[in-house]
């Protein structure tokens, strides 16, 4: 901002106020355009597309979150202060095969966990409630994945702990559960690599870091979808090794907890992984953990 100050030769307040508008145009035009409506026919497609590059049938999207570094906003106190010893926002995202987002929860206070604003963000209370219209299951249902951060649920797989020992079969779920949740933090380095604002700690009000997040979400997805072809991340056919590859309290979450029947979805895609869906190199990459 100071340097467009000096090159326009206009105030700081006049930048920061053409930024922010901006930004704001940016997220009203192209939000209807860059993000899928959340209907079974969507979904539908977005598993088709995990299952033919990733390899996990019936996922919907990997989820996690992303903390955006911001100088610390006045008299925020620790509010933002987060685990890594910044202050940031917490940008929560489920992306796609393709590395474009499909639903995003931004402004989630820095201090709080992934799995705490996933619980209560509009994102969370719809598919807790239902209201996001998943397919119907065949042999498995659709689901989410997503690290030990996130809780188990019917719609949502994480990998088995690993404090105890795995067998086999554990092991090759948490492979192919790591090898499709490791898009979403690809989404993120590659939003981080294009937009260099996120390089270093934002400096704006709270209500314009919000809007630049919106805005470079958006053109994420935008730049995405019509070069398609550059941002085409597969994995090598023989190895399945990627070629490139980033409101509650924390311990009020209850993300280690799960109900019987999530633990059953869980077992029955370890069943499929280990049967009718395995794929060659799963078993090499289990036995050494290579994951």
């Amino acid at each position: 901002m100071m340097s467009m100050h000096y090159m326009f030769r206009v105030g700081k307040n006049t930048v920061s106020q053409i930024i922010a508008e901006t930004c704001q145009v940016i997220w009203d035009t192209l939000k209807p355009i860059v993000f899928v409506e959340p209907c079974a026919e969507n979904w539908k497609k977005i598993a088709r597309e995990f299952e033919v590059k990733w390899n996990f049938k019936n996922c919907i999207g990997a989820i996690d979150g992303k903390h955006v570094v911001m100088q610390a906003l006045p008299n925020s106190g620790s509010t933002y202060y987060n685990y890594k010893g910044s202050h940031s926002y917490n940008l929560l995202a489920i992306a796609d095969a393709n590395y474009q987002f499909v639903m995003v929860d931004i402004g989630g206070e820095g201090r709080q966990s992934d799995s705490g604003i996933f619980k209560c963000s509009a994102m969370g209370q719809g598919f807790d409630q239902k209201i996001f219209n998943l397919p119907d299951p065949d042999e498995v249902p659709y689901v989410l994945v997503a690290d030990e951060a996130f809780p188990l649920t019917e719609y949502m797989m994480r990998p088995y702990p690993r404090r105890g020992q795995l067998d086999m079969r554990k092991k090759v779920f948490n492979y192919r559960l790591s090898r499709a949740r490791r898009v979403v933090e690809s989404s993120f380095g590659l939003l981080a690599g294009r937009w260099r604002i996120f390089r270093k700690p934002i400096i704006a009000s709270s209500t314009t870091i919000k809007k630049i997040i919106q805005s470079t979400v958006c053109l994420h997805n935008f730049i995405l979808m019509k070069n398609e072809a550059d941002y085409n991340i597969r994995v090598t056919e023989n190895t399945g090794d990627i070629v490139m590859g980033n409101l509650c309290e924390i311990n009020s979450t209850g993300s280690n907890t799960y109900s019987r029947n999530a633990s059953t979805i869980r077992e029955k895609f370890a069943d499929y992984f280990s049967g009718l869906g395995a794929v060659e190199w799963q078993w090499e990459k289990a036995l050494q953990n290579d994951f």
